[in-house]
């Protein structure tokens, strides 16, 4: 038997990956709708945005942000403190985390 939903769930920050296809977003909205349903939560699609691949055609961005009412944003930098990209040095991306993390054991 599943447990129930607690009233404390917080889901602050949520990351979703799909394919940017009109069909594929249609499906986002059926599984956010459920989620608010079943939780008793709303998703502020307000404070939500959508980051797309270089290759995804302007006319696919656009149908996809109206069906979601989600803006497009270029980039996120990071995400729960963690780069979202990753490309070229990991060891120059990590270290500035690494460097902060060390810090926090010493203090």
């Amino acid at each position: 038997m599943l447990e129930p939903l607690s009233h404390l769930l917080f889901a602050n920050d949520t990351l979703l990956l799909g394919e940017a296809t009109v069909e594929e977003a249609l499906s986002f909205m059926e599984i956010l709708r459920k989620y608010e349903e079943w939780s008793g939560q709303k998703v502020s699609v307000q404070k939500s945005s959508i980051v797309f691949s270089p290759n995804v055609q302007q006319t696919n961005r656009d149908a996809i942000t109206n069906i979601l009412g989600m803006s497009e944003v270029a980039t996120h930098e990071k995400y729960l403190g963690l780069p979202t990209i990753i490309g070229g040095s990991k060891k120059a991306i990590f270290t500035s985390l690494v460097e902060r993390e060390k810090h926090r054991i010493v203090d």
